[in-house]
């Protein structure tokens, strides 16, 4: 009994070691000292390199699933700074967020994607007569569910806070049509 016990946990320390073994590590020089990004064993391979402020970049396309929501952030004309504006949400799956990196002090966190392209974004993903209905502004906002690739993927580390950054490339599959939230006039 003892010594299949002592096998089992040398068998998980060689496990967890080799797992530890494949996570590569990159650190960034910041003015607020250096930042330490995991990327993670199951992670996109290929060309990573540290970029200016802290962030990290990565070279080539990478895919993510995740809900959006495109649309306008307000109907009402006395709210002036976000009158007129529109916005785009991608919350990554957790799929997603574990093959991304991350910083080291506060693990896998950052579940939100800012896609530097979202018009391109919203043409390639919502159909033509929602979007048409956005523009008229007879509809708020349009949500639904994607897997998409990306480029340019950079994240970066601001006030203690993790962000991620790409752009968007193309669509891989769309989970279900994009259902539409209707203006009540009422704000949020």
């Amino acid at each position: 009994m003892l010594k299949s016990s002592f096998f089992i946990a040398v068998a998980m320390t060689l496990c967890v070691s080799a797992l530890a073994a494949e996570q590569k590590k990159i650190t960034v020089a910041d003015e607020g000292g250096p930042i330490t990004y995991i990327i993670p064993a199951d992670g996109p391979t290929g060309h990573w390199k540290a970029a200016k402020y802290g962030s990290l970049e990565y070279a080539g396309r990478i895919m993510v699933s995740g809900k959006y929501e495109y649309g306008w952030a307000t109907f009402d004309p006395k709210d002036e700074d976000n009158y007129g504006q529109k916005f785009l949400s991608f919350i990554l799956d957790k799929p997603s967020i574990t093959k991304l990196p991350y910083w080291s002090r506060d693990g896998q966190v950052a579940d939100e994607l800012l896609i530097n392209n979202p018009d391109e974004f919203a043409k390639a993903v919502i159909p033509k007569d929602q979007l048409t209905r956005l523009e008229a502004r007879k509809i708020k906002t349009i949500h639904g569910t994607v897997t998409i690739w990306v480029e340019k993927f950079q994240t970066t580390v601001e006030c203690d806070h993790q962000h991620h950054y790409a752009d968007f490339s193309s669509v891989v599959n769309q989970t279900y049509l994009a259902s539409q939230q209707f203006s009540d006039g009422n704000g949020c």
